[in-house]
Order: structure tokens, then C-alpha cells, then sequence
């Protein structure tokens, strides 16, 4: 018996990396390597064998990170009134997000 095929992966993607046990956007393949992203700007290569198509969830969870983060830094994260883009009170969502500290009013 030969080895399983691994899934086809292509730039733009989002995929799962078992190495960082996380969700990342390939930006580029080389060989058994991937490069890959986070909406964070954080990035890492990863030999091929550990990077997987992300699942549904997966995904949703990677866009959702880009979404706060993309409102945390577009100065709707806080409002005036201290609560945040949904209403809610400031340092809500932090309790959620672990090692996330809510910023303050953004000017």
C-alpha cells in the first residue's frame, strides 16, 4: 500500500495547521512547506503533512478573528459611550478572548 494523498492546496485558502493547532490563510507553497498567515499578521511555515483544509468551524473561527480584529483596529471596536460595535459593555468580549485586553476609546 502507498501513502494517502494529501488534499490539494492552493494560495488563498484557509486551513488548519496541527502544528500551531490553529486556523491560517496559505500564502504561498514551496515543496512539503507551506507558508501561512493569521489575521493577526503572524506567520509561520509549516511542513505540508500538518497543514490540512479547514473544517467549517474552522473557518467561521478564522473569520471571526478577522472580523474583531479588522473592528478593533478601524477605531469601531469602542465607542464613545464605551461599549463596543454590538452594544455590548467594554471588556465583555475579553473575558472570551483570552490574553485580549480591550483598548479604549478610539479617536
Amino acid at each position: 500500500m502507498g501513502k494517502p494523498a494529501l488534499p490539494a492546496l492552493a494560495v488563498g485558502m484557509i486551513v488548519y495547521c496541527r502544528r500551531f493547532e490553529m486556523p491560517a490563510r496559505v500564502v504561498g507553497t514551496e515543496d512539503l512547506e507551506v507558508h501561512l498567515v493569521r489575521p493577526s499578521g503572524m506567520t509561520w511555515t509549516s511542513r505540508r503533512m500538518h497543514v490540512r483544509p479547514a473544517s467549517a468551524w474552522e473557518r467561521r473561527q478564522y473569520v471571526a478573528l478577522a472580523k474583531l480584529l479588522s473592528e478593533r483596529f478601524s477605531g469601531r471596536w469602542v465607542r464613545e459611550d464605551g461599549l463596543g460595535p454590538s452594544g455590548v459593555p467594554d471588556g465583555v468580549l475579553g473575558d472570551y478572548l483570552p490574553g485580549v485586553e480591550p483598548i479604549g476609546v478610539l479617536g
